[in-house]
């Protein structure tokens, strides 16, 4: 059996591994040059200077036919059933990750989301949306791999990529102006290793007649230097989940360490409903397909 606001699979994490993490290094230099004032510096200050923020990138797409739904609020919530399809590879990933358990990240994207406004579904109140979760990671490098999940068609940065060969772009001349705020941000951690999630919305209508209908996309990632997945998810989600079905005419920057001060408290997880899954032999977990395209 397979629960709807719960995936099949866990995801096995690799042997640990010493991570090499450049930034926290980097830090850790700057922190020995404050030694000689060691009983001055505060311990915050040090936290700070061994510990990258969670520093996140969000955008949201919207369909023609989402743009017609009204926007989920506290006051007028909108039910929902969930597929979490947990943890998905979105192209070359590293091992040696602390990667949180699939029912940690359900539960924190569903809290999450409920303070926005979107409900588990229940017996007195039917599901009108289907959303489909997953997460995971993207080793970055020169060609920018995270660039268009990232919103980088908004920020019209994927010409850089399109262009003819033999000919310059005019706009090269100007790209030091266009590179400023979220999207000079958007550029520099675009090459960066990544955390990466993405939330898909269905009206459930259109999913049972079998002819889905997407209503919006939210996609968003934070660096990966620095930070251990499982410590940085639950930020990264809960900054996320302030555009879930909010369309963004450009991607979203927000620091979730200053924004929610490293506390994020969650509740307990309710799970609501079951549907039929394909059989499998006990004790052994097997990935669900990924249930998105890549960007």
């Amino acid at each position: 059996m397979k629960s709807i606001a719960s995936s099949p699979g866990t995801t096995t994490t690799p042997p640990q591994q010493t991570k090499l993490r450049l930034p926290a290094l980097r830090r850790l230099g700057v922190a020995s040059l404050l030694l000689c004032w060691a009983p001055c510096v505060r311990a915050d200050l040090w936290s700070k200077l061994l510990t990258r923020d969670v520093d996140v990138i969000t955008v949201t797409d919207m369909t023609d036919i989402g743009r017609t739904y009204p926007h989920a609020t506290t006051a007028e919530p909108v039910y929902y059933m969930i597929v979490d399809v947990g943890q998905q590879f979105f192209g070359r990933a590293w091992a040696g990750e602390k990667v949180p358990k699939t029912r940690e990240a359900r539960k924190w994207m569903m809290t999450a989301m409920s303070e926005q406004g979107y409900l588990l579904a229940d017996d007195l109140h039917p599901p009108t949306q289907l959303f489909v979760f997953a997460w995971g990671m993207l080793e970055g490098g020169e060609g920018r791999p995270a660039l268009k999940f990232l919103g980088g068609d908004k920020a019209d940065l994927m010409w850089e990529y399109e262009q003819a060969g033999g000919f310059v772009n005019v706009r090269v001349l100007t790209r030091g102006i266009q590179r400023m705020g979220v999207v000079g941000k958007l550029w520099d951690l675009a090459a960066s290793n990544l955390f990466l999630g993405i939330v898909r919305s269905y009206t459930m209508d259109s999913m049972k007649a079998g002819k889905p209908a997407m209503l919006w996309e939210t996609r968003f990632g934070c660096p990966a230097d620095g930070l251990w997945l499982s410590e940085a998810m639950p930020q990264m989600i809960k900054a996320a989940a302030l555009n879930l079905g909010r369309e963004t005419k450009l991607p979203v920057n927000l620091n979730a360490s200053d924004e929610f001060g490293g506390q994020v408290d969650y509740g307990e997880l309710k799970v609501m409903g079951i549907v039929p899954g394909p059989e499998k032999d006990q004790g052994k977990d097997e990935p669900a397909p990924p249930a998105t395209d890549s960007h």
